[in-house]
């Protein structure tokens, strides 16, 4: 099988999305004795992290006029079996329809409050993501909480599956990763976003009389001021700590070292940190808001994201709870994190692909 993989996600730091893409597609080739990968990215975002499996790389020009930078493309991967598109969209209109694979991860801007600025722009959201939809041959999103959302808002016409991702991190990393002392900590990682409810965490340590440790694990980025001068005067209590962008190293051995991850996102497409603390054997705190719970199932312990009083009040629970609580929620957050794994998701992605060659053209690859 030869698949030609859209390598943009992987032009920045290695975050979620392209964190999911190399785990997928080196786990594919792995499985796939005849498999051969076609990496093709824009020529001002080349790709800084390299896939496990050797690949060709092609460069191309998206915005010359009439689309010719994607037609000049098209000649260069229109021989592979398919063309895999990991990031929401930019699907190629002139490839046949089965031949696109798209990974939609989500559609949560149509569900976050104030996040299109006009109606406009909104409109342009709608329409890009339809096309998208439209020139798929087969649309893949990590949980059921995103094809219900997905199938809602939109109109799909080809077949839409479920392909949950698994932790897209390794536990040996975590013992040669910086740890953070002996002071007790939690830890919150992920991306800085008003929808993932940093502020509210916030002021849920602050307003307690204790005074715990609090990380924040990921690169900073203010989304409103008064999240700003939140953070500024946490930091000054001695209460915050931001880390930054770490490694995967790094990253392991501070979620591994924390006495808790706490996820306090109301709006997700997947979540991939819980998933993570609990391969790492990290309980984790988190919301039932959309897709979570089919993420964390009973390995987590839950609390209300606008409710400050509530956080509190469970991680006081869970401290009282000692060290047999926190042994039971490791060991649900194992059984829970095994039930999820790259082999598993590829071998599922293999089959769809197979099952479109074979409708397609009544071969097997």
């Amino acid at each position: 099988m030869k698949i030609a993989i859209d390598a943009n996600p992987l032009a920045g730091k290695p975050v979620g999305i392209a964190k999911t893409l190399l785990y997928l597609m080196n786990t594919v080739a792995q499985l796939d004795a005849g498999f051969k990968g076609v990496c093709f990215f824009r020529v001002r975002r080349p790709p800084v992290n390299d896939f496990a499996f050797a690949a060709e790389k092609i460069k191309y020009w998206r915005h010359l006029p009439f689309g010719l930078g994607e037609r000049l493309l098209y000649r260069k991967i229109g021989g592979c079996d398919f063309i895999h598109y990991h990031a929401n969209g930019d699907v190629l209109p002139f490839a046949p329809r089965e031949k696109n694979v798209l990974v939609l991860h989500d559609v949560l801007p149509l569900a976050i409050p104030g996040y299109f600025k006009s109606e406009k722009k909104k409109g342009q959201f709608m329409r890009n993501t339809q096309r998208s939809l439209d020139y798929a041959g087969i649309v893949f999103t990590p949980s059921e909480y995103s094809r219900k959302e997905i199938e809602k808002n939109f109109r799909v016409t080809c077949p839409i599956a479920v392909l949950p991702f698994a932790a897209p991190i390794e536990t040996a990393a975590a013992n040669g990763g910086a740890v953070a002392g002996n002071e007790p900590y939690y830890i919150y990682a992920g991306g800085y976003d008003r929808r993932k409810g940093m502020d509210k965490i916030l002021k849920s340590f602050m307003a307690s009389p204790e005074r715990r440790k609090l990380y924040f694990v990921g690169e900073p980025g203010y989304f409103s001021p008064e999240f700003e001068l939140l953070a500024k005067k946490a930091k000054a209590m001695g209460i915050l700590e931001e880390k930054g962008y770490v490694g995967q190293a790094a990253l392991a051995g501070l979620i591994r070292g924390a006495r808790a991850l706490i996820y306090p996102s109301k709006l997700e497409g997947f979540g991939l940190p819980p998933l993570e603390a609990m391969r790492l054997g990290t309980p984790v705190f988190a919301t039932r808001g959309t897709s979570l719970p089919e993420v964390c199932g009973d390995a987590a312990i839950y609390f209300e994201p606008d409710d400050e009083a509530d956080l509190i009040g469970k991680i006081r629970e869970f401290e009282q709870g000692g060290e047999a609580l926190r042994q039971e929620l490791t060991k649900r957050g194992y059984i829970r994190e095994s039930m999820f794994s790259w082999q598993k998701t590829a071998q599922k992605y293999l089959a769809a692909l197979q099952e479109m060659a074979r409708a397609k053209g009544g071969m097997t690859l």
